[in-house]
């Protein structure tokens, strides 16, 4: 059939012109398959939109238990990767030539940029509802790069009404109460009590419905987030990375029912650990985006398993496995061709900002975030060591200089009366500078550390007059929240990250700066940990299947000779078992 034909078929394409759809083909790759090749894996980063002309393949996927069934039977006229042209995603299916194929390829690189230079045809496509609503998902500065969004919901409509409807009926309560004593007391200018209470109405309805606005609840493909914040005053990000999700609590009440609204918990193995989406609109649908995701996720981890197995076995027998040519093999690198295939670029650090890192660079001011290969050091605000090292600087800078000019005898009128003052002085610089020296050092030795394995809270007083550290490993970790606590936080940018972890209580990490920052320099290590172990076990599932071959492969030698009674030689079975003979 012709490759347009074939392209019209494709509920993608259908509303598109002939000459745009030449176009598109003019994107399509001819290949010729083989039996046996493997087109795709589940599992990995889909970056290829395939399309049968003849031939037969199997669709197969590894659900979350590591149970393999088959999904389709893909004939003439099927595709597969609609998904891979917009969305940087796992394949949720692998797919096997059955017999000897013939099929067009589009990579996603190339389709991008062909949308790019033809913005019109991509209002023709018809793009599947959920590929259209994950495109058009917010964007987060604290998104890691390939994490996508899955869904993101403010707070149901009836949590403002809740608080603009009393508001309404108390102004209007009030201009009722100033109409009628303007009615029956005395006339006066109505316009101006009614202007103040209206422009007071209107400020206090925006500060609600900012309020609501800044609030959000996000599922991403690794983590559940919920942000709470009123603008200068407070803010709080709780995160729990999927593969912690112990528990779903669903409560709604009638008018929950009623109007589309309820309550989620989600809670973590940590104790107190959990989560609140509070009033959001349709909670079931949440919930169920969450378990299909935490399930999808185990099941791409058991996919990946099974390749790592098959393709051992076939290293060790010698089995071909063939696969599509190198350009269109899948990496982690097809992230960078998608439109939100990576986070919005941070915001530029403002000039205070600049100043510290650079005194800090230079070793002027103690730096609060330190960068080594082992991991990232922070400490508490600077404005803490400000506050408690500033205020015996100054008095030992004053007094320094005052001491010294009263040795040479001025002021004179006090030199004269109080002979002591300059040793007084003298005194209380040097006290003054050990109090500067204790404070710098303490707020020095309280370090945050988070390494590739574990997080550590060390607290340490000058002199080692006390030395507390408590670790743990990042695996222990169940969810991060920060807060800023309020507004002076607010302006000075700190605040508190909490780290709830199962059985080691949680580490809080007190006064840092950028608190938004550390929180996700904390989530990216743990994703990377959980990767690191994620190919420990796959390294030692290879060591386990050597180790079988290895013993498979002596017991199919044959039995070694063994020297006999008189000087000949016998064979012993490797399972014989020797005892005493019964012959005479």
């Amino acid at each position: 059939m012709d490759l347009l034909e074939r392209l019209r078929r494709v509920p993608l394409f259908q509303a598109l012109e002939d000459e745009d759809l030449a176009l598109i083909a003019g994107l399509c790759e001819e290949h010729h398959v083989k039996p046996g090749m493997l087109l795709c894996r589940q599992g990995d980063v889909g970056a290829t939109f395939f399309l049968i002309d003849e031939g037969e393949a199997s669709s197969e996927r590894v659900d979350d238990l590591g149970n393999r069934r088959t999904v389709k039977i893909l004939r003439p006229g099927d595709y597969v990767g609609i998904h891979s042209l917009f969305l940087a995603e796992p394949r949720d299916a692998s797919v096997l030539a059955l017999r000897p194929m013939r099929l067009w390829t589009i990579r996603r690189a190339d389709f991008i940029a062909f949308l790019d230079q033809h913005p019109h045809i991509r209002r023709w496509l018809l793009l599947p509802a959920d590929i259209e609503a994950r495109l058009k998902a917010p964007r987060y500065r604290w998104l890691e790069r390939g994490e996508q969004v899955i869904y993101a919901c403010r707070r149901h409509w009836v949590a403002l009404a809740a608080k603009l409807i009393p508001l309404t009926l108390l102004a209007l309560a009030l201009i009722l109460a100033l109409a009628g004593l303007r009615a029956i007391v005395y006339p006066f200018r109505l316009w101006v009590p009614l202007v103040a209470i209206l422009l007071l109405y209107g400020l206090i309805a925006l500060w609600y419905v900012v309020d609501w606005f800044n609030d959000y609840f996000v599922i991403t493909t690794w983590r559940i987030t919920h942000r709470e914040r009123i603008t200068w005053l407070y803010e709080a990000r709780h995160e729990v990375p999927l593969d912690r999700v112990q528990n779903l609590n669903l409560t709604t009440d009638f008018w929950g029912r009623t109007l589309g609204y309820g309550t989620l918990i989600i809670e973590t193995a940590a104790a107190g650990g959990r989560v609140i989406f509070d009033r959001i609109p349709r909670p079931e649908a949440v919930r169920d985006a969450i378990w299909d995701q935490t399930e999808r996720t185990r099941a791409t981890r058991r996919a990946k398993q099974q390749h790592l197995i098959r393709d051992t076995l076939a290293a060790r027998l010698g089995w071909e496995v063939e696969s599509l040519p190198p350009e269109l093999v899948e990496t982690e690198e097809t992230l960078d061709a998608l439109p939100n295939g990576a986070s919005e670029e941070p915001a530029p650090p403002r000039r205070l900002a600049r100043f510290l890192a650079w005194a800090g660079e230079l070793e002027i001011l103690p730096r609060s975030r330190i960068e080594t290969p082992e991991g990232t050091t922070w400490r508490k605000h600077w404005i803490f060591l400000l506050r408690s090292a500033g205020p015996p600087f100054l008095l030992a800078l004053l007094a320094g200089p005052a001491s010294v000019l009263g040795f040479f005898g001025w002021p004179e009128a006090i030199v004269r009366i109080f002979p002591l003052y300059p040793y007084l002085l003298l005194i209380l610089t040097v006290v003054s500078m050990g109090a500067f020296w204790w404070e710098a050092t303490d707020w020095g030795n309280d370090l945050y550390i988070v390494t590739d394995e574990r997080i550590i809270d060390l607290k340490k007083r000058p002199l080692a007059l006390s030395i507390e550290r408590r670790e743990a490993s990042l695996g222990r970790i169940q969810d991060v929240r920060f807060e800023v606590p309020n507004i002076w936080a607010s302006l000075l940018k700190y605040g508190n990250v909490i780290i709830q972890t199962a059985g080691a209580g949680a580490f809080t990490f007190e006064r840092v700066a950028d608190p938004s920052a550390v929180q996700n320099e904390i989530f990216r290590r743990l994703e990377k940990f959980q990767e690191l172990q994620q190919e420990r076990e796959r390294a030692r599932q290879r060591q386990d299947l050597a180790d079988w071959f290895s013993v498979y492969d002596r017991l199919k030698q044959p039995p070694s000779p063994r020297p006999g009674p008189s000087g000949g030689v016998t064979s012993q079975a490797p399972n014989a078992q020797e005892g005493p003979s019964t012959e005479p």
